[in-house]
């Protein structure tokens, strides 16, 4: 799955793209999980993140996270967890 990272260096007042990393899981929910720990991470740094290439794997996302139930949600946030159970 393709990842883009964006990062706003020194001064500048917008991200900007700067690599596309290929990633490679077991499944989907792999590079899910993994997605939404490397962002949480970057949580502080501001204007840095990672985003997915392509439209169908935000849409896929989406619904993944959708689907994950509130203490999950909160769980990976507080704790950085980054995974389902």
């Amino acid at each position: 799955m393709k990842i883009e990272y964006w990062n706003m260096k020194g001064w500048e007042s917008v991200s900007k793209l700067t690599r596309v990393e290929n990633w490679l899981g077991n499944n989907d929910e792999d590079i899910f999980r993994r997605f939404t720990k490397a962002n949480q991470e970057l949580r502080y740094c501001n204007g840095c993140h990672y985003e997915f290439e392509f439209e169908s794997d935000k849409v896929k996302y989406s619904q993944w996270y959708d689907s994950l139930t509130e203490q999950v949600k909160k769980d990976m946030f507080y704790f950085n967890k980054g995974e389902t159970s």
